[in-house]
């Protein structure tokens, strides 16, 4: 993994991680997930605009699928599909407006990387928290999948959702 400053405010991060499997008397058996971004941070309202990039080894040159020890969704859809045969790009942003609300949107284009790379569907979000006082929050997010049908046994049907989400500390 490496990070850190490009020239301020611009950041990056990036990272890789390579799998070994071996089963029974099958032979060993490679797999890579490899994420980075790139963010700036203008001098404005607390903002941040990223753009970032997610691949999960499918059956591309000598790697296998990559298979995660933790479970971890990739894609918003109702399938949720784990990071594996999957590239994922996309660009998100937040700013505060005021000091006690947070704004956020994003979106990402999906591919399939099972054997062959090939753009499976997309999808975004948007959403907000509002610090109403130190203890007391209120947050909204909605967000949609939609996927080409040739793709719904690895991603599942199109998902919409809108979350709603309130908390108080004691």
């Amino acid at each position: 993994a490496l990070n850190g400053p490009i020239v301020a405010p611009v950041y990056y991060d990036i990272s890789s991680t390579l799998g070994f499997a071996k089963y029974d008397d099958n032979d060993m058996t490679k797999g890579n997930l490899t994420k980075g971004s790139i963010t700036v941070y203008p001098d404005f309202k607390s903002m941040s605009v990223s753009l970032n990039g997610v691949y999960a080894s499918g059956k591309q040159g000598p790697f296998k699928a990559f298979q995660g020890f933790t479970s971890s969704t990739a894609v918003n859809s109702l399938a949720e599909p784990e990071y594996s045969g999957i590239l994922k790009a996309g660009l998100s942003a937040t700013i505060k407006p005021v000091s006690n609300l947070l704004l956020s949107a994003g979106g990402d284009i999906i591919f399939t990387a099972i054997d062959d790379i090939k753009q499976a569907g997309f999808q975004y979000s948007a959403g907000f928290n509002w610090q109403i006082v130190s203890d007391v929050s209120l947050g909204a997010n909605f967000g949609q999948y939609i996927g080409k049908e040739d793709y719904e046994e690895q991603f599942g049907p199109n998902k919409t959702q809108l979350k709603i989400t309130a908390a108080i500390a004691f």
